[in-house]
């Protein structure tokens, strides 16, 4: 129970205000790739590593940003999820990071917008369009508490961008929730 605390502690502790849209894309590159060729690409240990039901998951700690990675469920040694947290609670440095991304995903072609959800504590819908939610981003209804974000899909892969209570993350996986 404290390692499954502790690394939630550890996944949910950080990402970079200064992360490039280009070094998100070079950890999703490793999406359904072995678990061994992105700890060579990291060239580092890890922070926590965990072993849920034979799954194995592991964090990776930086100066400004944490990557969590979970084994695929097929417990394949692929890799099957592959999460990025910012470190500091800043809502309005999250919203300009989340715009930049969020900027290069829309106007990349070869992801295809999914969906986006909206959640300010009086509005909150899971399932938005694309022009909604940019009516809802535009009409001045994100406040601290906010959680808003966007999922694309590419090839087999689903990309999540979101800012959850002040925080930015962002995920690569195979759901599409």
């Amino acid at each position: 129970m404290m390692l499954n605390t502790a690394f939630c502690f550890l996944v949910c502790g950080s990402f970079c205000f200064g992360q490039t849209y280009e070094q998100l894309m070079s950890y999703s590159y490793y999406y359904r790739k072995d678990i061994d060729d992105f700890k060579e690409f990291i060239n580092k240990e890890p922070a926590a590593t965990h072993s849920n039901y034979g799954i194995q998951q592991v964090v990776y700690e930086f100066h400004n940003h944490s990557v969590g990675l979970e084994e695929h469920k097929s417990d394949n040694g692929k890799i099957g999820e592959i999460y990025v947290f910012q470190t500091n609670e800043n809502h309005t440095k999250a919203n300009y990071e989340w715009k930049k991304y969020f900027d290069f995903l829309n106007n990349n072609q070869s992801f295809q917008f999914v969906k986006a959800i909206f959640d300010n504590g009086v509005i909150k819908d899971n399932n938005l369009s694309l022009d909604d939610f940019t009516t809802l981003l535009n009409s001045k209804n994100i406040n601290s508490d906010s959680s808003y974000g966007v999922r694309y899909k590419k090839s087999d892969a689903y990309y999540s961008l979101f800012v959850i209570k002040g925080k930015l993350v962002f995920t690569v996986d195979d759901k599409n929730f």
